[in-house]
């Protein structure tokens, strides 16, 4: 019997990804995400993004400063900022995390609700 109903679960659950797989923002996110990894200035950009932020990290474990490499960031966002395809990207990143957001949210409160009554 509870085999039976992990099954189901399971099946449901496969559902609910079928959906979020087909959903349009997920299907533009693809396509502009493929775009924009073709994109080597983007994609330098965004490697040098993340070489600075681990620099930071040692920074701040050794209590230094790092305002230099905070600016050198922001500098490099906002130039990442003018690229079309970087916005939109950006955009259905921000769209997406809601959603998932979202199913998280009335996971929780479901099982919250479930619990105190």
């Amino acid at each position: 019997m509870e085999k039976l109903v992990d099954d189901k679960i399971l099946s449901k659950i496969e559902e609910l990804l079928e959906l979020l797989t087909k959903n349009q923002d997920y299907q533009k996110y693809l396509l502009v995400s493929k775009k924009m990894k073709e994109n080597k200035e983007i994609m330098d950009s965004i490697k040098k993004i993340k070489q600075y932020q681990k620099q930071i990290v040692m920074l701040e474990y050794q209590k230094k400063d790092i305002t230099t490499l905070e600016n050198k960031i922001n500098s490099i966002l906002k130039k990442l900022d003018s690229y079309p395809i970087y916005k939109e990207y950006s955009y259905l990143v921000d769209d997406l995390n809601s959603l998932f957001y979202m199913i998280k949210t009335l996971f929780e409160k479901f099982f919250v609700d479930t619990l105190e009554k």
